[in-house]
């Protein structure tokens, strides 16, 4: 009789734990992806601010070709449900500016908006200027070197954005 209990008691043990329920498990949804382009200007020939009548307007030229712009995403951001406490690493994306003074960079995102840090690297160009020579009372154009910096900028984007902006130094 001990033998058919047990038996029995060890075939209900099974039966339980073939039939329990499992978590069923998921990855996590991969996130889409966000377009942004940025054109970058820079004041570096002061002596082209002047319109056609003498008012004076700013005209800004193209920041240099090769210079690298960073994107950092906190990859929190890209959960649609983060865990508190845990520390989600920093994502950094680095965009290199063309030619014609833009900068393009597809950043990962998901459906809802989050923010983007923009650094912007300090520049060495030569700034062209009209200085007045006192020796020989005529106006002159120089080139005087100096760094130019530009402080951090925020971008938002979601899953499928295209964003275009321009931002000069």
């Amino acid at each position: 009789m001990k033998t058919i209990t047990f038996a029995a008691i060890t075939m209900m043990l099974i039966a339980v734990l073939g039939t329990s329920c499992t978590k069923t498990q998921t990855e996590p949804a991969e996130p889409g992806t966000a377009m942004v382009t940025l054109h970058l200007g820079i004041n570096t020939d002061e002596t082209n601010d002047t319109t056609y009548n003498g008012a004076t307007m700013t005209q800004w030229e193209n920041v240099p070709a090769g210079t690298v712009v960073k994107f950092v995403v906190d990859s929190e951001n890209l959960q649609e449900s983060p865990v508190s406490g845990y520390a989600y690493d920093k994502l950094t994306y680095d965009g290199t500016v063309d030619a014609s003074g833009d900068v393009m960079v597809e950043l990962p995102a998901i459906g809802t908006a989050y923010d983007v840090d923009v650094k912007f690297p300090d520049l060495e160009v030569g700034i062209k200027r009209e200085r007045y020579n006192t020796v020989t009372n005529n106006d002159e154009v120089i080139t005087e070197t100096e760094i130019i910096t530009k402080g951090d900028e925020v971008i938002s984007v979601w899953d499928g954005a295209i964003i275009i902006q321009e931002h000069n130094y």
